[in-house]
C-alpha cells in the first residue's frame, strides 16, 4: 500500500500475511483511539495521565500490521477479581476443584497480581503465599488442561524494592536520580520507578525474567500497565511506540503467549501480542457486596462497556482482543448484564471471554450464565474459523 506524506493513502488496502485486508481508514483510527484506557470513560477527565488520548496516539508501522495474528482467542480465568493481591496457592486449589465439579473448563489461568514480594523484584516469590513456589500452581494448572500465565507489570518497580536499590542507574530519571511516579501518573500504587528501555541492561534483565518465567513452567503473561512509557517527556512518540513494541518482542522471542493490558494499540499490533485488553479494568477486588461496593463497581463497568462497543471491531482486525473479567459479587443486577453484554460483544469479534468470579462461592444461576457464554464463545470461534478459512483460501487463489 502506498504512502503520501508520510501517510496511508485514503481507501487503499493492505493485505496481511494471513489474508486480511486492512483499510487506510482502519489505520488511521486505531492510531487516533489510543489504547486500553483510553476510551469509553463516562467523566472526560484523564486523570491518571495514561488515560489520555493523546498521550498515546499513533500510527503503527505497516511492517507490524503486515504479520499475521498470533495466538488464539482463550477462555481466560484471571484471579484478579476473586481474589485481588491476597491471591495464593489455597485460592488457585480452590477455582480448580470448583472448575472440575461445575464442569467449567477455562483454557488459560491467569495468576494476576500479589504473587510478588515487590513489583520489580519477578525473582521474589512470596513465601507466604506460595510456600513451594510457583512451580506447584503451574504443575497444577496443567494438570487440569489449562496453559498458565503470570501478571506482571515489566515497568514498574516499587521505590523500597530489591532491584531500585540494586541498579539506581536503570531508571527514568529528573536531575540525576530516579523519577517517582504514582496512581495519578501511572495508575499504579504504591509510588514506584519506571524502567529506562532505552538501555541495554534493562532489555537485558527484561530478557533474563521472560526466561525465568517461561523456566517456571508458565506459557504465558500478561503484561499490564504498558502505556506508562509514553510519560517519559525526552522520548519521541515513534521511539516510545518502537521501544514499548520491542518490550514485547522480549517475551514473544521466549515463545510466551502475550497478553497485553493498560497498553497503547499502536505499540502492541504485529506478531508480538496474543491477546489485546480492549478496555479499563470491568470492577475492583475485595469490595463490600453492599451499596458501596456496587457503586464503586458501576463506574467501572460503565466505561469499560462503552470502550468494548467503541473499540471491538477496530482493534479485532489487528489482534484477538480481550474484554476483561465477568463477575457475579459486588455488582448490581443491571451492570452484571452490562458486563455480560461485553463478552457477548467480544465474542462476536471472536474475541475472548473472561472470568473472574471466585468460582468456589458461585450461585446456580451464576453458573448457568456462565456456561452459556461458554457455550456462545464455541459457537463464535467455529464461526470465525469457517470465515477464516474462506478468506485464506481466496487469497491463495489471487
Amino acid at each position: 500500500m502506498r504512502k503520501e506524506n508520510g501517510n496511508f493513502e485514503q481507501n487503499k488496502y493492505l493485505i496481511t500475511e494471513d489474508g486480511r485486508k486492512i483499510d487506510s481508514k482502519s489505520i488511521k483510527k486505531i492510531a487516533l483511539i489510543g489504547g486500553s484506557w483510553t476510551s469509553g470513560r463516562p467523566l472526560k477527565i484523564n486523570l491518571p495521565e495514561v488515560t489520555s488520548p493523546k498521550l498515546v496516539q499513533g500510527e503503527p508501522l505497516e511492517e507490524w500490521i503486515k504479520k499475521s495474528k498470533r495466538g488464539n482467542s482463550e477462555i481466560i480465568y484471571c484471579t484478579w477479581m476473586g481474589a485481588g493481591n491476597k491471591v495464593n496457592f489455597t485460592f488457585i486449589e480452590k477455582q480448580i476443584k470448583a472448575f472440575n465439579e461445575l464442569n467449567i473448563h477455562p483454557t488459560a489461568f491467569i495468576i494476576d497480581a500479589g504473587w510478588a514480594t515487590k513489583a520489580g523484584d519477578w525473582s521474589s516469590v512470596d513465601k507466604q503465599k506460595f510456600p513451594h513456589g510457583l512451580q506447584e500452581a503451574t504443575k497444577l494448572i496443567k494438570e487440569n488442561g489449562m496453559k498458565p500465565l503470570l501478571w506482571l507489570a515489566p515497568l514498574h518497580v516499587e521505590k523500597d524494592s530489591d532491584l531500585a536499590k540494586k541498579h539506581p542507574d536503570w531508571f527514568i530519571e529528573k536531575n540525576g536520580k530516579p523519577l517517582s511516579f504514582w496512581y495519578k501518573n501511572t495508575a499504579f500504587m504504591p509510588s514506584h520507578y519506571l524502567l529506562d528501555i532505552r538501555k541495554i541492561e534493562v532489555l537485558k534483565h527484561l530478557a533474563k525474567t521472560a526466561e525465568e518465567i517461561k523456566n517456571c513452567g508458565f506459557e504465558g503473561v500478561k503484561l499490564d500497565f504498558l502505556s506508562s512509557f509514553y510519560l517519559v517527556k525526552d522520548v519521541s512518540q515513534k521511539e516510545k511506540q518502537r521501544l514499548t513494541h520491542k518490550l514485547m518482542e522480549i517475551f514473544k522471542e521466549k515463545d510466551l503467549i502475550t497478553v497485553a493490558s493498560g497498553s497503547p494499540f499502536n505499540a502492541v499490533v504485529g506478531d508480538v501480542t496474543d491477546i489485546v485488553r480492549l478496555s479499563s479494568d470491568s470492577g475492583l477486588p475485595n469490595l463490600p457486596d453492599n451499596v458501596v461496593g456496587k457503586g464503586a463497581n458501576n463506574y467501572f463497568v460503565r466505561h469499560q462497556l462503552k470502550g468494548v462497543i467503541d473499540n471491538r471491531r477496530l482493534v479485532s482486525k489487528f489482534i484477538n482482543i480481550d474484554p476483561d473479567m465477568y463477575y457475579s459479587t459486588s455488582i448490581s443486577g443491571k451492570d452484571k448484564q452490562r458486563l455480560k453484554k461485553a463478552q457477548i460483544l467480544s465474542l462476536y469479534r471472536a474475541g475472548c471471554l473472561t472470568l473472574g468470579d471466585d468460582f468456589s462461592k458461585l450461585s446456580p444461576k451464576d453458573v448457568m450464565i456462565i456456561k452459556e457464554l461458554i457455550d456462545k464463545f464455541y459457537r463464535a470461534q467455529r464461526l470465525y474459523l469457517i470465515t477464516k478459512t474462506m478468506v485464506r483460501k481466496n487469497f491463495l487463489v489471487k
